[in-house]
C-alpha cells in the first residue's frame, strides 16, 4: 500500500479517520476528509511540496492541489501550518 510506504510516523488510525497525528488524541473534523485527503494532509505533515506528494502518490499536481485546498477548507484553516496544528490538537 503507499500509505505504508511513504507515511513514516503517521499513525494507521489517521488514516481511517480514527483520530489526530498525536496518539490517543480524537479528531472529530479528521472524519470529515476522505481517504485520500488523509492521505495528503499526512503527506503534508511529513513536510513533503504538492511536487512531492504527488510525485510519492502517483497523482497529478493538480489533484494534489485540489485535495489540499478541500482537506483545508473542511478543517477551516488557512495555511499548511495551521493545517499541522489542526491535526496535532
Amino acid at each position: 500500500m503507499v500509505a505504508e510506504k511513504h507515511l513514516g510516523l503517521v499513525p494507521a488510525s489517521f488514516l481511517t479517520g480514527a483520530s489526530c497525528l498525536l496518539p490517543g488524541r480524537s479528531c472529530d473534523a479528521v472524519a470529515e476528509l476522505t481517504p485520500a485527503e488523509r492521505l495528503v494532509a499526512a503527506q503534508v505533515a511529513q513536510g513533503l511540496s504538492n511536487k512531492e506528494i504527488s510525485s510519492a502518490l502517483g497523482r497529478a499536481e493538480a489533484t494534489v492541489k485540489h485535495q489540499l485546498s478541500s482537506t483545508m477548507r473542511k478543517l477551516g484553516v488557512q495555511s499548511r501550518c495551521q493545517l499541522i496544528v489542526r491535526l496535532l490538537t
